[in-house]
């Protein structure tokens, strides 16, 4: 499952991002806001603008990569 996975990924850098999940059921106007299609998606947003995503299962190396990335690391 991604969930644990990518917040394992987080916390280790949590002073330096932060993780926000989404139910698109609930939150219907923010999937189609960030053009999610498909479950389950990452929307990386920076300065409130899309700068990656991924769509579908990653394993743990391909997680980390995408949150260290994300923080420059």
């Amino acid at each position: 499952m991604l969930t644990p996975r990518l917040e394992a990924a987080v916390d280790a850098v949590a002073d330096k991002i932060d993780l926000a999940k989404v139910d698109i059921d609930e939150q219907a106007d923010l999937a189609m806001e960030y053009e999610v299609e498909a479950v389950p998606s990452v929307v990386l947003i920076q300065n409130g603008k899309v700068t990656d995503r991924f769509v579908g299962l990653k394993d743990d190396d391909q997680i980390k990569s995408f949150v260290a990335k994300a923080v420059g690391s």
